[in-house]
């Protein structure tokens, strides 16, 4: 007689102590891990946070190195699948990371080590994301970082007109690296909407909490467009717009009044002055930056094969390190080549426009939109303000972006399934 199959034998057949935890446990395990990975966040991300600025950043890896762990400890490494334009992208940073140069700048010296410090800093996010997509889920991210974020959103905008005037500039701070505090603000401000409006529930027995998530939304959304992140308020509205397509009459109506309420209220606000900037050729220096980011591409061709260094734009100009090319996507190519820009593109921009083409076709469900939305929100503002050495606002959500379009392996399961379709289709009209 044939022993019994090990896989599919009742509990009866297995040893003690051999029993799988429970979908609720390991449910349980997957939020827990959430809650301190992206939870980090909030540690650099609220100015407010009791933390001497030197202590935020080893404070921030250590929330991660826990999520990580219980990561780990829930299977990640065993489901992990290997993307070799990710290996590619980390090869290409690490080089550039050693080949940092030294900048003097009048008044301010910038050494190797930290260009170095907060380069591996970025590199650790991506790696560490990148191993939690196989098991990372994505309620348990939104919700992590609603409960960090939604607080830190209330305390900031009590506190709005003086973070608007950058009075908290210098707060955010880790040594000669410092933060523009109105854009963290708009980003946090963002971020918690994004989440709050994917929380919705489209029923009548919800009708309470969505009016409550409704009223949060607008109340954070006004102070979005009264701040001064016009890049922020632009991509922020095209997420909208992302995640309520097809229910767009839903919801026009409450955030269309939130915007028109800031026009009508205060038609001179900080953001209509400087979005009226654009069309006055106002870009902050960003089309100045792009443009000699160009030219040194021109000048030295050789770039785009093996990239400069990390910081090689700033030593090109002799710059200060706030001064990089504010283009994630240029300043790549000038780092580490052609390649290093191709892998980044295949990472983050490719599965955006995948999964556009899936909601388009009708193919994409609510929870598809928020990651869609959400990926749309940080690439947008990438583009305009993105500096490789410091975006881990980025990397630390390479596991989303693992998530959507051809990095999916649903997405792969699916192309093969019409493959064989379409071929048992082709042999059974032959025949």
């Amino acid at each position: 007689m044939s022993e019994p199959n090990a896989s599919i034998a009742p509990e009866s057949f297995r040893p003690p102590g051999s029993a799988l935890p429970t979908k609720e446990f390991a449910m349980a395990g997957i939020t827990l891990a959430s809650f301190f990975y992206f939870g980090a966040l909030a540690i650099i991300y609220n100015p407010f946070f009791r933390l001497q600025p030197e202590i935020k950043f080893p404070a921030f890896v250590v929330m991660q190195v826990i999520g990580l762990s219980l990561f780990i400890r829930a299977g990640a490494l065993k489901e992990l699948r290997i993307n070799p334009w990710a290996v590619v992208f980390v090869q290409l940073f690490i080089v550039a990371i050693f080949r940092v140069k030294e900048i003097e700048v009048i008044g301010q010296g910038y050494v190797q080590i930290r260009f170095v410090y907060l380069g591996l800093l970025t590199m650790f996010t991506f790696v560490t994301s990148y191993i939690i997509s196989s098991k990372v889920s994505v309620v348990a991210i939104r919700r992590s970082m609603l409960l960090f974020f939604v607080p830190i959103s209330f305390q900031t905008v009590s506190r709005f007109g003086a973070m608007s005037d950058w009075e908290l500039r210098e707060v955010i701070r880790f040594g000669d690296f410092s933060f523009d505090s109105y854009q963290q603000v708009s980003l946090v401000l963002a971020l918690s909407v994004l989440g709050l409006v994917s929380e919705l529930r489209w029923s009548r027995r919800h009708l309470l909490m969505n009016s409550v998530l409704v009223a949060i939304s607008c109340y954070f959304s006004y102070y979005i467009f009264q701040g001064l992140a016009r890049g922020e308020a632009i991509a922020f509205v095209v997420a909208i717009g992302l995640i309520f397509a097809p229910r767009a009459t839903l919801i026009a109506l409450p955030f269309s009044a939130t915007i028109l309420s800031v026009f009508v209220a205060r038609v001179d606000t900080s953001l209509t002055e400087r979005l009226s900037g654009l069309l006055e050729g106002d870009y902050g220096m960003r089309d100045v930056l792009l443009l000699d980011s160009l030219a040194m591409l021109v000048e030295r061709p050789w770039l785009m094969l093996i990239g400069g260094g990390i910081n090689a734009f700033q030593a090109h100009y002799n710059l200060s390190s706030g001064l990089y090319p504010h283009n994630i996507l240029v300043e790549a190519c000038i780092t580490g080549g052609m390649l290093m820009l191709f892998a980044i593109v295949w990472i983050y921009v490719r599965p955006i426009f995948m999964e556009l083409v899936r909601a388009w076709a009708g193919r994409s469900t609510f929870e598809d939109r928020y990651v869609l939305a959400f990926a749309v929100f940080l690439v947008i503002v990438m583009l305009k303000s993105g500096s490789l050495v410091d975006m881990w606002t980025l990397t630390i959500f390479t596991c989303l972006f693992m998530k959507m379009g051809g990095h999916r392996a649903d997405a792969r399961v699916g192309r093969l399934q019409v493959k064989a379709s379409r071929h048992t289709a082709l042999v059974s009209s032959r025949f």
